[in-house]
């Protein structure tokens, strides 16, 4: 396929869609078990600090110390995924 001359169609933006998604998915994966969790109860399903906490019995200082650390692993690996793409973008240009 020829992601240069396809990028904004509308068939294929919704196929990169589903394959970044599912490579967050992935990193997400990647996380201890409780901060994975909580990070999907905030990012995905739109849950409060507070909902968390008493969803999951924990206080609410633990959801907010979680969701930091599952963050800041997930923007770090996303980061990394996003050098790696715009350097084979680059590539395709020269």
């Amino acid at each position: 396929m020829d992601y240069c001359n396809s990028i904004g169609r509308e068939d294929t933006s919704t196929i990169e869609y589903a394959e970044f998604a599912s490579r967050v998915e992935h990193i997400i994966d990647r996380l201890p078990p409780a901060q994975a969790r909580v990070v999907r109860m905030s990012k995905l399903e739109n849950l409060s600090n507070k909902e968390i906490a008493i969803r999951l019995g924990i206080n609410e200082q633990s959801v907010k110390n979680h969701l930091s650390k599952g963050l800041k692993y997930v923007r770090y690996h996303i980061s990394r995924m996003l050098i790696v793409i715009s350097t084979v973008i680059m590539s395709w240009r020269l």
